[in-house]
C-alpha cells in the first residue's frame, strides 16, 4: 500500500492524553471538511529530542510517540511511522524499544541519527546499524532523506543497502528530488519506497522562520528552497496555494522519470490549519498514489 501520511508532532506532556485526542478530532474533522479523511492512510509520529540547537521556537517536553499512537489511534484508526532516535542508545536498549513499538503495533519505524560521544565513549548505533540489527523485529525499516545534502547519493544507498524499506524526505521545496533519484538508480538495484514531504507554509514563517531552519544547509539549491520559501510566506492564500501545488506538481512529475515505488507526506510543524488541508487536498487532485498507479504522471500531462 502506497503512502498518504501526514505527521503530527507529540502534544506536550502536560496534559498530554487530554491534548493528543483533541487535537486528533480536530484533524479528523478538517481533514474530512478538505475531503481527504480518507485518503491519509498513515500518521507518521517524530520524536522530538532537547538537543537539536538553535530551534527558533521553544521545546516543551513532549509525549513519547508510542503514547501518542495510543490516544491518537482512538480517533484516527490508520497505519503509524515512528521515529526513534538512535544517538545515546546502546544497542540492547534500542532494542528492547524496537520490541516496544513492535507490541504496540507500530511496524515502521525511522531510525534517525548518528552516535555521540557520552563519558568519553562512543554510544548508539547509526542507522545502518540500527536497521541490520533490528530487522527481526520492525519489518519496515526506514531512515531520513535529505536530497540536498552533500554526499547524500552514497549515504542513502549506504542505508538501502543495510535493509532500509522506505526513505522519508526533508520538506521539499524545490524539484531536485528527481535528479536524485536518477542518480540514487545507478547506485543501487533496491527500489526502497520514497514518501515526499510536502509542507504548508504559513504567513508566521516571515517571523519564526521554522521552515528555513529546518532545511537549511549550505548548498546553492537550498539557498533558492529558502528563497522560495520566504517568497510565498507572506503571499495571500490562493497565490500561496497555487504555487505549492504547482511545486508538487513538478516533484511528482521528475520523480516519476525513474522506477522507485513513491508515497507523499504532509507536515504542519506550524499545528494544525484549515488552508493546509486543503493545500494538501488539491495535490492529491494532482497526482495520488493510491488514485493513480507510479508512473501515470500528474495530471495535466499530455
Amino acid at each position: 500500500m502506497a503512502s498518504i501520511a501526514l505527521e503530527l508532532v507529540p502534544a506536550a506532556k502536560t496534559n498530554g492524553q487530554e491534548t493528543t485526542l483533541k487535537e486528533g478530532r480536530t484533524v479528523r474533522d478538517k481533514l474530512e471538511k478538505a475531503g481527504i479523511l480518507n485518503d491519509i492512510n498513515t500518521i507518521m509520529i517524530p520524536q522530538v529530542i532537547s538537543e537539536d540547537e538553535f530551534r527558533p521556537v521553544e521545546l516543551e517536553a513532549k509525549l513519547d510517540p508510542i503514547d501518542t499512537k495510543r490516544y491518537l489511534s482512538q480517533v484516527l484508526p490508520v497505519d503509524y511511522i515512528a521515529t526513534q532516535v538512535t544517538v545515546y542508545t546502546p544497542m540492547e536498549q534500542l532494542r528492547e524499544r524496537a520490541l516496544q513499538l513492535q507490541r504496540e503495533g507500530i511496524n515502521r519505524v525511522i531510525f534517525v541519527g548518528a552516535p555521540r560521544v557520552e563519558n568519553e565513549r562512543m554510544v548508539g548505533p547509526t542507522p545502518p546499524e540500527a536497521i541490520s540489527g533490528l530487522r527481526d523485529i520492525i519489518p519496515s525499516c526506514g531512515v531520513i532523506l535529505i536530497p540536498t545534502r552533500e554526499s547524500e547519493v552514497d549515504r542513502f544507498a549506504a542505508k538501502v543497502n543495510a535493509g532500509a524499506t522506505f526513505g522519508n524526505s526533508q520538506l521539499l521545496f524545490s524539484d531536485y528530488m528527481g535528479t536524485f533519484l536518477g542518480d540514487l538508480a545507478q547506485k543501487t538495484e533496491e527500489r526502497p519506497e520514497i514518501m515526499l514531504t510536502f509542507g504548508y507554509v504559513p504567513k508566521a514563517e516571515t517571523k519564526v522562520g521554522l521552515f528555513e531552519w529546518m532545511i537549511w544547509d549550505d548548498q546553492p539549491v537550498v539557498r533558492d528552497e529558502i528563497e522560495f520559501v520566504k517568497n510565498i510566506a507572506d503571499k495571500p492564500f490562493a497565490e500561496k496555494k497555487e504555487k505549492l501545488v504547482d511545486l508538487y506538481k513538478r516533484v511528482i512529475d521528475g520523480v516519476h522519470r525513474h522506477d522507485f515505488p513513491i508515497g507523499v507526506q504532509f507536515s504542519i510543524p506550524y499545528g494544525i490549519s484549515g488552508p493546509a488541508f486543503e493545500t494538501f487536498s488539491e495535490m492529491l487532485e494532482v497526482w495520488s498514489p493510491q488514485r493513480q498507479p507510479v508512473g501515470a504522471g500528474s495530471r495535466g500531462d499530455d
